[in-house]
């Protein structure tokens, strides 16, 4: 009964599925949150909660195979949100961050302007290094049917790296014919 998912169900808030904070599994150690949801009696009275345990590592694997990084760096990072701003899931790995609220941080404020999310170039503190400022590219997105938002974040230099090579390549080869023409 001290766990948030059966707090959040037993408070009267209706919820339909609810996913917990991030804790550490009391059986093995591993951090794990829950999904719940509650079952209801026809007077619509909850009798029970229907719950599963989804390890963090998984979430970590599956956001490392997205990730454009060879090797575990903070250039780029991939994260799985509560709706609410609660980190799940990070590749790369801080396990420090994990069950902290960001609510405040670039990527809930873009969804706040935009429900949708889009991409945008941030600057400010960085959960990654929260002694540093940087610029940076955010990109969060809500999940689709859970209150869950997926989030991306590059640094802005090596994120046009690619770019400034395409741009130096096309002005050696392109230059010389603009400049003779």
């Amino acid at each position: 009964a001290d766990r948030d998912y059966f707090k959040a169900h037993f408070d009267g808030g209706g919820l339909a599925l609810f996913i917990s904070a991030p804790v550490q599994n009391r059986g093995n150690g591993k951090w794990t949150f829950y999904l719940s949801q509650a079952i209801r009696s026809p007077e619509g009275e909850i009798i029970g909660l229907v719950l599963a345990g989804l390890s963090v590592d998984f979430f970590v694997d599956a956001l490392k195979s997205l990730s454009s990084l060879e090797t575990a760096d903070e250039s780029e990072a991939i994260s799985l949100f509560r709706s609410d701003g609660i980190l799940l899931a990070r590749y790369p790995w801080r396990e420090d961050a994990i069950g902290k609220s960001f609510i405040n941080q670039n990527s809930f404020r873009i969804l706040r302007s935009d429900p949708k999310g889009h991409v945008e170039v941030a600057d400010g503190f960085r959960l990654a290094d929260p002694d540093t400022s940087s610029a940076r590219l955010v990109s969060p997105r809500p999940v689709a049917g859970l209150p869950a938002v997926l989030n991306i974040t590059q640094l802005l230099t090596p994120a046009l790296d690619g770019w400034r090579d395409y741009v130096w390549r096309t002005a050696i080869s392109v230059g010389p014919a603009l400049i003779l023409s």
